[in-house]
């Protein structure tokens, strides 16, 4: 085991700190002693660019703000809420973020010229972050305003007293100035935090220069409060102040006399009464660095100068050696760029891990008249009436979860969070176990959840409108699904290995030496990483016993609501498994998270969906894992009869002898079964899940179909339709050309563990093409990662831009399961 040689005077400390953080983490085996968990406090406002907050509904709100000072154009541009990148941030993501206690994130700003750092760690109490920035180009000016904002429902003191800063353990200020360091206080203790602090301290290996070095004295920390409504809009509340200092210059001076920025933005030192949000302010010049500290239960020492230092070198370590112990990339012959390159993707995922609570927007009323069992014939798309819209506030609820994406997704997506939690749940399987029964918790009694969680002001901002309501009638793919699975293979692989019940992480602060990050953080099999829930049989029953009844229920509303029809168009099937996606238009099928995958051309009571068959053949599947492990043996028996069912039905309602692939099916207007054949994703749909023995004889086509470049395969990998369809590229083309990683890892996974892994005739094919497709698909990812600077959403298989990364980024959200097919994880 490689070890680091970190002198013991430099860590003993930050040992001391990181025992005590993780002793009371571990300590705890409440699930909902929320305040002894060590995911309480995280970076959980992913939509920021830096945002810190509390897995509680009223938590103080901390955001990072920053913006140039060169001319007033910089200073309009304000980086707050985290973007598309561009010509002004050039890239931005986490590369390191272990989820509980520790991550690293770097921001570079091509239009201010720095490059800025921000770790984040978790102590006893609190956290702390240092934020430092440097040049990017050393013959170029690096001017940056940096703000920091700190908000709650409750009222707020702020002060600059620098003796009252030492009693609750500040430091003095930096030698080289006179500045007094901010910090900010809460007036009333919550119950569950209890009375809290934040500060501001000098780093204490960088001496900083302020923006104006012509008026020093007037580049200390300024700082402004007031009561605002929305503790999560802050920024608002500087950039007003901001405008009013400039328009009141402006009113005084003219036009003509107005100085550079450096010279005239401060915060204006004001705090109105009942003050709940307070923002910092403080102008630099060059390299810069300082130190943000929150502690909480009237904590009297945080974290600083260089026991931080050597407590935040220790954690970077610590997840260097811990990543490659969980992934082995660097064992499998990845050189460490391509090593890099799967840590910042894990990272970016990990490190887009957010927190909501609020109310949602539903409308309970509201259905297309094609989305119920109408049994009517074919119907006039124009001429069909629908019910009004009637959208209303739900009541408060919570999620925490995974994101898509930072910048244009920062909320929770039910099918695609089945993917995140398949990479969570190897890097921590306890946080994935976690972040699952936060979606399970929001089922309904009628066994509905959103597939999109809109929850508060702050999530809602970002949406548009028209995306806003929620339906109780329409599904997503029940992706939480894979992600339960994944989990049961793990615990059943634990089981196998014959691992104890895990106990208490050791921590010796009292050893001599050099110190590796396993003796700071302890082994993978014994780390403050929790897997209780792969350790202790008991406890892993204990969840799966907590789950079920929601999730069945969950199951049971698909097969409600969901159901498709057989008899009413004299259709023949061995059994009653069919299903069609509910809130589709004639041009989208939302709901099938496939948005512009081509359906049949007129929406219709009798359409069948091949891909929703397949994904209930695959949740019977996993219930009945679940059943089995918690003894309901006659809800096992229920599944298993389901899912012998979707197997007969996929052959006797989906697949089209005459086209040799297996289709959607619909309903003609002389109400006549036909099937819809598109080659692309949703024709590979059995395939995908598993769904197909490995005898089968139609595995042969759909392996030609995936392996011809005419049709699916592409420099990207595998695209979402055909190039001899008739609509690929056509109009929005969202899924009608472009390849995909989650449809892309699904492919790798049934090839892996199913089609080359068991004996079959076409065995060895399998295994040839799960490695020409996985080496195709990552190097394709890592080289777009490499000139961008991001992971993108879809990746282009258009001949002139085959292989480039489009729509959104960065998009640390499915495409991040890069990393896992690096690893051979599925």
């Amino acid at each position: 085991m490689r070890r680091l040689s970190l002198m013991l005077t430099s860590l003993s400390l930050s040992l001391l700190i990181w025992a005590s953080i993780f002793s009371e983490s571990i300590a705890s085996s409440d699930h909902n002693d929320t305040q002894a968990d060590s995911s309480l406090w995280g970076t959980y406002r992913p939509g920021l660019y830096f945002g810190v907050r509390a897995r509680l509904p009223d938590s103080p709100l901390f955001a990072f703000s920053w913006h140039g000072l060169q001319d007033y154009n910089t200073f309009s541009n304000t980086r707050f809420e985290a973007g598309q990148g561009g010509d002004d941030i050039q890239s931005y993501g986490w590369t390191h973020h272990d989820g509980r206690g520790y991550g690293k994130e770097w921001i570079v700003d091509n239009k201010v010229n720095v490059r800025l750092q921000i770790e984040w760690i978790r102590v006893l109490h609190g956290w702390t972050a240092r934020i430092s920035g440097e040049p990017i180009d050393a013959a170029r000016p690096c001017l940056v305003m940096s703000y920091l904002h700190i908000s709650s429902r409750t009222e707020l003191e702020a002060t600059f007293d620098e003796d009252a800063a030492n009693d609750i353990g500040g430091l003095p200020a930096h030698p080289a100035t006179s500045q007094h360091e901010p910090f900010v206080t809460s007036t009333h203790a919550d119950a569950r935090i209890g009375k809290w602090t934040l500060g501001v301290r000098e780093s204490a290996e960088v001496r900083n220069q302020p923006a104006d070095a012509e008026e020093p004295a007037e580049q200390a920390w300024s700082f402004l409060g007031e009561k605002v409504d929305q503790t999560w809009d802050t920024q608002t509340m500087i950039d007003r102040a901001n405008q009013d200092t400039i328009r009141s210059h402006l009113q005084e001076v003219g036009h003509e006399n107005v100085p550079p920025p450096a010279h005239l933005l401060a915060l204006p030192n004001e705090l109105a009464s009942s003050t709940n949000a307070v923002a910092f302010a403080r102008g630099f010049q060059g390299a810069f660095s300082f130190d943000v500290y929150f502690t909480t239960n009237g904590a009297e020492k945080s974290l600083s100068g260089k026991e931080l230092t050597a407590a935040l070198s220790a954690s970077r370590e610590a997840y260097d050696e811990r990543f490659d112990g969980v992934l082995g990339l660097a064992a499998k012959g990845y050189d460490s760029a391509r090593v890099r390159f799967a840590k910042e993707l894990t990272s970016g995922l990990i490190g887009g891990i957010g927190y909501w609570a609020g109310a949602g927007v539903v409308d309970r009323s509201f259905k297309h008249p094609w989305d119920e069992s109408t049994g009517t014939g074919a119907m006039d798309f124009d001429e069909l009436a629908t019910t009004e819209p009637d959208p209303r506030l739900t009541e408060e609820m919570q999620l925490f979860s995974a994101t898509p994406s930072r910048s244009f997704f920062p909320r929770g997506f039910y099918w695609d969070e089945g993917f995140h939690l398949a990479h969570i749940g190897v890097w921590d399987n306890d946080l994935s176990l976690e972040i699952l029964e936060s979606w399970i918790d929001l089922i309904d009694d009628d066994g509905w959840v959103a597939r999109e969680q809109i929850l508060g002001d702050e999530a809602r901002k970002r949406v548009p409108r028209e995306f806003q309501t929620q339906y109780p009638l329409y599904a997503n793919p029940p992706t939480l699904t894979m992600a339960l699975g994944m989990y049961i293979d793990r615990l059943m692989a634990a089981q196998q290995q014959g691992q104890g019940a895990a106990g208490d992480v050791a921590f010796d602060a009292s050893f001599g030496g050099d110190a590796s990050p396993q003796q700071v953080f302890g082994s993978r099999s014994r780390s403050s990483f929790s897997e209780r829930h792969l350790n202790d049989p008991d406890l892993a029953r204990s969840f799966l016993a907590r789950i079920y009844p929601k999730l069945r229920t969950h199951y049971q509303w698909f097969r409600r609501t969901q159901r498709g029809e057989i008899e009413q168009w004299d259709r023949t099937a061995r059994s009653r498994e069919a299903y069609r996606w509910r809130g589709r238009t004639k041009t989208h099928v939302l709901t099938s998270g496939l948005d512009d995958y081509p359906r049949a051309q007129t929406p219709h009571s009798g359409e069948l969906h091949l891909d929703l068959i397949s994904w209930m053949g695959f949740f019977a599947q996993t219930m009945q894992k679940i059943a089995k492990a918690t003894g309901e043996e006659v809800d096992a028996t229920e599944y298993e009869e389901h899912y012998k069912g979707v197997l007969e039905n996929l052959e006797d309602l989906h697949w089209s002898e005459k086209d040799q692939l297996y289709c959607d099916a619909a309903v003609d207007e002389g109400d006549t079964s036909f099937h819809v054949c598109h080659r692309g994703y949703v024709s590979l749909f059995p395939f995908l899940l598993g769904l197909l023995p490995t005898d089968s004889p139609h595995l042969k086509s759909i392996l030609d179909m995936i392996e011809d470049p005419a049709h699916l395969w592409s420099k990207a990998g595998i695209r979402s339709l055909s190039k001899q369809d008739v609509l690929f590229g056509k109009d929005e083309d969202y899924w009608r050309s472009p390849s995909w990683a989650p449809m892309n890892y699904l492919a790798l996974g049934a090839l892996h563990k199913k089609y080359a892994a068991l004996p079959g005739p076409h065995q060895m094919r399998c295994g040839k093409l799960y490695e020409e497709l996985r080496r195709t698909f990552v190097d394709n990812v890592y080289q777009e990662y490499k000139r961008t600077g991001f992971a993108w959403e879809q990746y282009s298989t258009h001949p002139e831009s085959e292989g480039q990364g489009r729509k959104n980024k960065p998009f640390t959200g499915w495409t991040s399961l890069a990393a896992l097919m690096m690893a051979e994880i599925y």
